[in-house]
């Protein structure tokens, strides 16, 4: 069995639990492949048995990035696939819109899983300068929950597409419709505000702009911001080593990037 891991990821917490799911999945005997979707040139999605997705949970909702690879999606039918995402609190409709427009290409969704990791919102983060708070932490729990998941991958598939057993019913979460009837693409760049680049501090080495998942930021030499491609997740201030990147609001925030000492 072969299957193809499709995933997004900003500051590494989606791409971590992507390769715990490879792991569990290779503990049971799968062939899997790992696709970061930015920038990626559509693979013969005809070479896999079923696919997966995941992402992380951006405003209620999936990211812009993911949501439009899938609707480029070449016509999947018969296909089968799982999602999971990482978030800090609610997934609000991520499954829900994912799965519906999966649907249009005709892959049915056969699991689902999310992972719960500290935020990577520069502005809900702690201010760097409180020492009384505690340091963020990662759930051992949910590393081995991510690679249980990939082991049950190929007996949940068989049991779904020989009709063993039905789908599981992915429907609209209420509370983040109504959410997120309020938090479109922008919501998070309105939130954060304009992002400004620190001349003083900034020593285009690109970190920015490798990360970008709207590519946003392109280097001209300096790194350079269209506002119309941001979506404010604020991956580029989290990333950026010389801390040059920032808006009024997140100037003391703490920044974040997945580091497996988090993990206890």
């Amino acid at each position: 069995m072969k299957i193809a891991i499709f995933y997004l990821s900003v500051t590494g917490n989606t791409q971590y639990i992507a390769q715990m799911i490879k792991k569990g999945g290779e503990e049971s005997k799968i062939q899997c492949e790992l696709f970061n979707i930015h920038n990626l040139k559509s693979p013969n999605f005809a070479d896999y048995d079923f696919l997966g997705f995941g992402a992380p949970v951006f405003a209620f909702r999936e990211p812009k990035t993911m949501r439009e690879f899938i609707l480029n999606l070449p016509e999947l039918q018969g296909k089968f696939a799982f999602l999971f995402c990482t978030c800090a609190g609610s997934t609000g409709n991520y499954f829900f819109r994912i799965a519906n427009n999966l649907r249009k290409k005709g892959v049915r969704v056969f699991a689902k899983h999310e992972s719960y990791f500290p935020s990577s919102f520069t502005l809900w983060r702690k201010n760097a300068q409180d020492a009384s708070v505690e340091p963020d932490i990662i759930k051992k729990d949910e590393i081995n929950m991510a690679i249980s998941f990939g082991k049950s991958l190929a007996s949940e598939y068989n049991a779904v597409s020989q009709s063993a057993k039905p789908p599981p019913k992915i429907k609209r979460n209420i509370r983040g419709t109504i959410l997120g009837t309020f938090s479109a693409d922008w919501a998070m760049q309105w939130l954060t505000g304009t992002i400004l680049r620190d001349q003083a501090l900034c020593t285009e080495c690109g970190t920015c702009v490798d990360i970008c998942p709207t590519n946003a930021i392109q280097l001209g030499p300096v790194p350079i911001k269209n506002k119309k491609l941001c979506t404010g997740c604020c991956g580029c201030i989290n990333v950026c080593p010389e801390r040059a990147l920032d808006s009024k609001k997140t100037k003391k925030k703490e920044r974040y990037r997945f580091d497996p000492k988090l993990i206890s």
